[in-house]
């Protein structure tokens, strides 16, 4: 009898490290595994670490008719040709593309895998394409696999779909792996290397970000709010471990400040996030939203106390007042206040750190992975 086939799919290469462990857990299970998107390192990783077929489809994150047109037929001629049983795509232009291809194709199981919002942070025009373009990929989804319970939520009271087309696997999220959080801290660059490097003092106080440096990760909030501490409170400094991107600019005045002022140090991005968050005492991403805080989690896993916000996806990777402190959306006030807290109260920033590692443990990847499998297994 022939393995069932799995086809999973992303927009990006860079989203490939969420799938990591995945290949190798269906396949100790008996399907026979298919991993589709951009090419790019990541997907060279693991397609071969993992021994998972790969077939490079050049998705574009934004819209470009001509571009969607040509993967969109060359994934119907894939799923024609690999006739697989499940189709399980994530990320929006690699799921409606994915959705559309396997309904044409009469692929049985269709799995959208919803990693958030991303009309939360849209308006206008660009808003309603977004809805309507959620609406369509549900639709055609056979089954819909959320990320955190707050994107279940936001979907559900929404109408995108009904709570017996979705889903949770455990807590939420794509699953952490701290294997690769223990190889980063053990083969990456010392702190005092780091320290070093970027002028940080024994006695400075390291708050820090890690992230894409675009509006919705809240930076605009986590700067203000920044810069008005360090005025009265000279050691402390700002890191951020995170690129800028020119289709989400961030203001003029925060860009300055980020490449200008004395105490705000900017890495750009890094492979090796965790030998940077070891550097940290306190970790910062009061995200509007997200899927689910992955981020968050890590920086919990390595003893850092955490802040983020009430957005979908945010509140769900941190328990308040346990292992972080959840303030409101948007909220550069109550940020202020809570770091100042931390500072203020070093029995806190204690307690909070020592609680994060028991947290993060909950969303590990392989826990993760496995109930995925068991779904896909339990599929008649």
């Amino acid at each position: 009898m022939a393995k069932r086939k799995i086809i999973t799919t992303v927009t990006s290469d860079g989203s490939v490290i969420f799938l990591e462990g995945h290949f190798v857990c269906a396949q100790a299970s008996g399907f026979d595994t298919i991993l589709i998107c951009k090419g790019g390192p990541n997907s060279s990783k693991i397609s071969a670490n993992e021994q998972t077929k790969f077939k490079e489809v050049p998705f574009s994150r934004e819209i470009d008719i001509g571009n969607d047109v040509t993967c969109l037929i060359s994934l119907v001629s894939i799923f024609m040709r690999e006739k697989p049983f499940i189709v399980n795509a994530g990320t929006p232009k690699a799921s409606l593309l994915s959705m559309l291809a396997a309904w044409v194709s009469g692929v049985p199981y269709r799995i959208y895998t919803q990693h958030g919002f991303r009309h939360e942070s849209l308006h206008g025009l660009s808003r309603a394409i977004q809805i309507l373009v959620e609406r369509i990929t549900c639709h055609l989804a056979t089954h819909v696999i959320c990320v955190s319970p707050s994107v279940r939520h936001l979907g559900i009271s929404s109408g995108f779909f009904s709570e017996s087309k979705s889903r949770m696997l455990g807590m939420g999220s794509c699953g952490v792996s701290f294997g690769r959080l223990r190889d980063g801290e053990s083969h990456g660059p010392s702190c005092e290397t780091i320290k070093a490097a970027y002028g940080i003092q024994q006695q400075d106080f390291v708050i820090g970000f890690v992230g894409r440096i675009i509006p919705r990760k809240g930076i605009e909030e986590l700067v203000s709010a920044f810069i008005e501490i360090s005025q009265s409170r000279p050691n402390i400094k700002l890191l951020l471990v995170g690129g800028f991107e020119k289709a989400q600019p961030i203001s003029e005045w925060c860009l300055n400040m980020i490449r200008n002022h004395d105490h705000i140090i900017n890495v750009g991005y890094q492979n090796n996030v965790a030998a940077y968050m070891k550097v940290m005492n306190l970790f910062c991403m009061p995200s509007h939203w997200e899927g689910f805080g992955n981020t968050l989690v890590e920086a919990a896993y390595l003893g850092l106390p955490v802040i983020t916000s009430n957005g979908t996806g945010s509140r769900d990777a941190v328990k308040d007042d346990y292992n972080g402190t959840v303030v409101s959306v948007g909220d550069k006030d109550a940020l202020k206040r809570t770091i100042i807290r931390y500072l203020d109260y070093p029995d806190i920033l204690k307690k909070h750190g020592e609680n994060g590692p028991s947290w993060a443990r909950r969303f590990d990847r392989n826990v993760i992975n496995n109930e995925l499998v068991a779904f896909y297994k339990s599929l008649p």
